[in-house]
């Protein structure tokens, strides 16, 4: 199943709270869409995925946040937050392995009739790498993380949803030197509307690079500085 493409009217946004990023996305994250950010550690993957989480929860709608990093503390939302209340309608949830991953994905509709308006998986591909070896092996786990972002973009275009998958980067060589690719190959980019690229840029300072997006054509780039109460 190739991702469906639907007209600008179809979507809703979730805030990102960086107003000039929120601007060139038209008000935020797609409901609706997969949303890939991807990008090399500490660039501020996470503390996006939260500030969206936060607004989410603000609006009223659940959140599942899937984290297979162990990196999600509750000391970091209650940071971002301005409420404890908020959390209340935060699941998060931590599997162990990449079938774990694979079995909780397939189990996430029996959330959304719930409630939930947002699902964020944060790493994708981590577990997926952990598993990585021969050649018969990688093409088993290319073929599962294939399928389960066909299950959730259809979730996400059924349900009304937002997705949000943070992911990894791998040096590839090319003629030029090495260049940062995301983890998975094309897989992720294949299911995804929007690819959001996050880099560090100098101190405290990230750069967000819209690669691709499903209503705009045109790469654009932002610097925003990342603190203790999220990216600004």
């Amino acid at each position: 199943m190739a991702p469906e493409k639907r007209k600008n009217n179809d979507y809703q946004r979730i805030p990102t709270n960086i107003p000039s990023l929120d601007n060139m996305l038209g008000g935020g994250i797609p409901f609706g869409v997969i949303t890939h950010i991807f990008g090399a550690s500490a660039t501020g993957k996470t503390t996006l995925a939260l500030q969206c989480t936060l607004n989410t929860l603000r609006k009223g709608m659940k959140t599942i946040y899937i984290d297979t990093e162990k990196g999600v503390h509750p000391s970091r939302v209650l940071q971002m937050a301005d409420s404890k209340d908020l959390l209340q309608a935060l699941l998060i949830i931590r599997p162990q392995s990449f079938a774990e991953q694979s079995t909780l994905i397939d189990k996430i509709e029996s959330f959304i009739v719930r409630g939930v308006k947002l699902i964020v998986l944060d790493t994708v591909t981590r577990l997926y790498r952990v598993e990585l070896g021969t050649l018969p092996k990688n093409v088993a786990l290319n073929r599962e993380l294939n399928r389960q972002m066909a299950v959730l973009l259809n979730l996400a275009s059924n349900h009304n949803v937002a997705a949000i998958i943070t992911n990894q980067v791998s040096a590839v060589t090319q003629e030029n030197g090495y260049q940062n690719k995301p983890a998975g190959g094309t897989i992720l980019s294949y299911w995804s509307s929007l690819d959001l690229k996050m880099e560090h840029f100098e101190m405290g300072v990230r750069r967000i690079t819209i690669l691709k997006n499903f209503e705009d054509r045109t790469e654009k780039r932002i610097n925003v500085l990342l603190t203790k109460k999220g990216l600004h």
